[in-house]
C-alpha cells in the first residue's frame, strides 16, 4: 500500500488483504475513479460469480451515514440504524457482513464490503481491529494516489503535464539504452 500510487494496485491490494486474513468467502470493493466523480463503482470482487452492476452515489443518505460514521460496520447495525433501504437492499444482494468505509478528506473515496466468512465462527474483535488498522494504511494510500495524478495532470483538460512527459521520455530513453547495452 505504502509503494503503489495506481488506484488499481491499492485497491486490490485492500479487496485480498482483507479477504484472506480475516478468511471471508466474499468480498467486493467499490472505489471513487477520481476526485470529481459523485459514484463509487465497482473496482474489484472476489468470492462473487458475476460482474456487479452496482454503485453508489456518494451524496445519498448511506454514504453520509458511513461518513458520519468512519469506522467498521456491521450489517446489522446498518439495517438498524441507516434508513436508505434501497442501499441496504444493494448490500444484502452483495451478502453483506461487514461495510467497512473509505474516507479521504472528508469524502467518502470507497466502501469495501465483506461477505461472510468461511469458517463456523463469527467475525472476531481481532478481525476489527485488523479492518480498521488496514483502512487507515489504505486511505493514506488513496490520497497520495489523488495527489500524484493531480500533480502530473492539468486540472481542467485532464492532459498530462510537460513535467510529466519530460520525466516519462527520460524513464524511457534509460530502459532503451539500458536494453540495447544489455543485448551487446
Amino acid at each position: 500500500l505504502n509503494f503503489s500510487i495506481d488506484v488499481e494496485s491499492i485497491g486490490s491490494a485492500i479487496l485480498y488483504t482483507c479477504k484472506e486474513h480475516i478468511n471471508a468467502a466474499s468480498a467486493v470493493l467499490f472505489l471513487l475513479i477520481n476526485e470529481e466523480e459523485a459514484s463509487l463503482y465497482f473496482n474489484i470482487s472476489s468470492g462473487y460469480p458475476d460482474k456487479i452492476n452496482i454503485s453508489f452515489d456518494i451524496k445519498d443518505g448511506f454514504c453520509n451515514y458511513l461518513l458520519g460514521k468512519k469506522r467498521v460496520l456491521k450489517i446489522d447495525e446498518l439495517r438498524e440504524n441507516c434508513k436508505d433501504a434501497i442501499n441496504i437492499k444493494k448490500l444484502e444482494e452483495l451478502n453483506c457482513e461487514i461495510c467497512v468505509p473509505l474516507i479521504v478528506k472528508e469524502k467518502i473515496s470507497g466502501i469495501l464490503i465483506i461477505g461472510q466468512t468461511k469458517t463456523i465462527l463469527k467475525y472476531q474483535e481481532e478481525d476489527w481491529e485488523f479492518l480498521s488498522a488496514l483502512i487507515n494504511m489504505a486511505t493514506v494510500a488513496l490520497e497520495n494516489s489523488y495527489l500524484h495524478t493531480l500533480s502530473i495532470t492539468d486540472g481542467l483538460t485532464k492532459a498530462y503535464l510537460r513535467r510529466y512527459f519530460l520525466f516519462r521520455m527520460e524513464e524511457e530513453i534509460k530502459y532503451s539504452l539500458d536494453a540495447l547495452s544489455s543485448s551487446d
